[in-house]
């Protein structure tokens, strides 16, 4: 299965961590150079201070590989999730998934239905929501993330996605300033999920352009 790779950011905090881990090993490297080596205590102290801050910084540089290769979902997931729309109005590029919230990337090279505006317009967004919403579903559905969902595989994804996925309220919805079509990321996260009998019902909020366009969206997959 390919993967889609990410960038590898490293916060201060982690490179202070590193950078002492790094200093600590080679210092107790260096003990045994010395003419007159220390205290027997001080040297070991050293030598274990440096071999768990090598072994912490071993772990975290390894998690971060773990997430960076597990983290952007599979195109699979992706490119299941926009197959009922044609290829000039498939926004979504990558999906990073973390219950309960997905993020995504986009890109409008060219709008669908107007000229050149120089600036993300609302169909597009409630497009860019779709398609982020639909690969929230089908990849909570395959990984059984939503109790209330249970297991959703491909097959019953699609069944459901056109006829059984609905948009049934947007409320409180914001544009606070423009967001340029071609680079931009969004996220959407699950407040809330209920049922009534068979139909399911999901709160999302979501937030596309670093807080430029916020709101809300009720959604129903009614079964």
């Amino acid at each position: 299965m390919k993967i889609k790779k990410t960038n590898l950011k490293i916060s201060k905090l982690e490179k202070g961590l590193i950078g002492t881990a790094i200093i600590s090993g080679v210092s107790g490297l260096m003990l045994p150079m010395f003419d007159e080596p220390p205290r027997y205590e001080l040297y070991d102290y050293m030598l274990a201070a440096g071999s768990v801050f090598f072994t912490s910084v071993m772990g975290f540089l390894a998690s971060h590989e773990f997430r960076s290769s597990r983290a952007w979902e599979d195109r699979t997931t992706i490119d299941s999730a926009l197959d009922a729309y044609k290829p000039e109005f498939r926004y979504l590029q990558e999906a990073e998934l973390k219950f309960p919230e997905i993020k995504g990337k986009f890109s409008i090279p060219k709008s669908g239905y107007i000229q050149d505006t120089g600036h993300l317009n609302a169909a597009e967004l409630l497009i860019c929501y779709n398609q982020l919403a639909y690969t929230f579903i089908a990849e909570a559905g395959r990984r059984e993330l939503i109790p209330e969902l249970g297991a959703l595989s491909e097959r019953k994804f699609k069944e459901y996605q056109l006829n059984n996925m609905l948009i049934f309220g947007i409320n409180n919805a914001r544009f606070r300033k423009p967001i340029k079509p071609r680079d931009f990321e969004g996220k959407i996260v699950l407040d809330k999920t209920r049922r009534n009998g068979k139909n399911l019902f999901f709160r999302t909020n979501y937030d596309f352009g670093q807080g430029s366009f916020t709101g809300e969206v009720d959604l129903a997959l009614v079964r």
